[in-house]
């Protein structure tokens, strides 16, 4: 953060999560959507928060198509990092264009 921003603090304390050794019934997990939820959880989960719009989250809770999946992880970032940089670059150079809007609802 020091690269980004001049006047980042020291860590005030940290923590180190260790799931699989504190919590031995813990083996991961992923979304689960109820026959009768709405994918409207999602969406909201992936709208940009903040004055700015600059709180993002990527994840494959955020991916109406891919959720629980690793895939829906990868492309909700790829999706975040081109929101970030759209104001910086006319172009996202790293990937197809339209693997961003993969994460959205296929009934829209």
């Amino acid at each position: 953060l020091r690269h980004m921003y001049a006047n980042v603090g020291n860590p005030t304390h940290s923590q180190v999560v260790k799931w699989g050794e504190k919590t031995p019934f813990f083996g991961g997990a992923k979304t689960y959507v109820p026959v009768d939820s709405s994918t409207a959880y999602m969406k909201n989960l992936s709208t940009p928060l903040g004055v700015s719009g600059r709180v993002m989250f990527a994840g494959e809770h955020t991916c109406m198509r891919m959720y629980g999946t690793t895939h829906g992880a990868f492309v909700s970032g790829i999706r975040e990092a081109h929101r970030l940089l759209s104001d910086v670059r006319s172009t996202f150079p790293f990937f197809d264009p339209k693997l961003r809007d993969l994460c959205e609802d296929p009934l829209q």
